[in-house]
């Protein structure tokens, strides 16, 4: 089974040139009815904010938002990965990627965290029934860090507008990494905690619930672990993990709207929808400075709209990208 999930990768470093440090802060993204995933992505590299978005045989307009922080880069020094990987599996079956490497950095003086992710359908959308994402320090030295990349994904369709023959799944997955490096040891006082940690139940009256999650340490959040499991695979009319600038979290999966076929962007294509009852897991973790009021961070957020104009075209395109410059 490993061997036709794990089938190639691409681990690209970039040392940026950027007078600030981006830290993605998560994303919103809202269709007007629900669909299959042909593509979903929030993330930030070269100094360019990202978001992608794209549905399955539906025509639709969504709206998206990806917040993030900028950080002063006195004292430290900002690097960003990407990694590459081509996935093809069967639905319904479990997908599991681990990736372990030696990074150039101080492992006292530094830190690593998720900076976005971006899914694309190679053929027929599915849906994403879960999604983890993971980066931990395991151990490392003054010169180098041992860095330890984690992904579990689970797709499945079962819809009727699915290809009942073909259970291929077929996607490419770039997962965005940022790491900061300080002077000095003072400047890296953190802690590792449980961000955000629910299980909420919907039925065919809600829709889905809406997660808050607040503590009482200000500063910038770092993530390093997201996660997001259904009981079976649902169609998508929303999705939401982010941080806002008063440090507050939330998550949320929305499988419906309220009167989605009323007021859908395109109507024909809504008829086709459905709801369905369901529940959801979601987990977020990650590092909060110790010492925060010694690094300000200003707050940030990309919002737009993408129209897709459906029947299963392919989810490469530009029409499925929207970029923001950060310079």
């Amino acid at each position: 089974m490993q061997k036709r999930i794990l089938l190639f990768i691409l681990f690209l470093i970039t040392i940026s040139a950027f007078s600030q440090i981006p830290v993605w802060q998560g994303f919103e993204m809202n269709w007007t009815y629900n669909h299959r995933i042909n593509r979903l992505g929030s993330y930030i590299y070269q100094d360019s904010v990202y978001n992608t978005a794209a549905t399955g045989i539906g025509r639709d307009s969504g709206q998206f938002k990806t917040h993030y922080l900028l950080l002063p880069d006195s004292n430290c020094a900002y690097q960003e990965f990407e990694i590459y990987r081509q996935i093809e599996a069967k639905e319904n079956e479990m997908i599991q990627i681990q990736i372990d490497t030696l990074i150039p950095v101080s492992y006292h003086h530094s830190i690593f965290y998720l900076n976005g992710f971006d899914l694309i359908a190679n053929n027929d959308a599915d849906k994403l029934q879960l999604m983890d994402f993971s980066v931990k320090m395991v151990k490392g030295s003054n010169d180098s860090t041992y860095v330890r990349i984690a992904v579990s994904l689970i797709f499945n369709c079962q819809s009727l507008e699915c290809d009942w023959i073909n259970n291929e799944v077929e996607y490419d997955l770039h997962l965005y990494i940022g790491s900061i490096t300080w002077k000095s040891q003072d400047y890296i006082s953190y802690t590792k905690m449980n961000i955000l940690e629910e299980q909420i139940v919907w039925d065919k009256k809600s829709g889905g619930s809406i997660v808050n999650s607040t503590t009482d340490f200000d500063g910038p959040r770092f993530y390093t672990d997201i996660h997001l499991s259904l009981n079976k695979a649902h169609w998508y009319a929303g999705l939401g993990l982010f941080t806002k600038h008063s440090y507050s979290t939330t998550m949320y999966f929305h499988q419906y709207r309220m009167n989605m076929k009323k007021n859908a962007y395109y109507k024909p294509h809504a008829n086709f929808s459905k709801k369905a009852k369901g529940n959801a897991k979601y987990e977020i973790e990650g590092i909060l400075l110790t010492r925060p009021a010694e690094i300000p961070s200003t707050y940030q957020v990309f919002d737009g709209s993408i129209i897709w104009k459906g029947n299963n075209r392919s989810a490469f395109g530009r029409e499925a990208i929207r970029s923001k410059s950060i310079r």
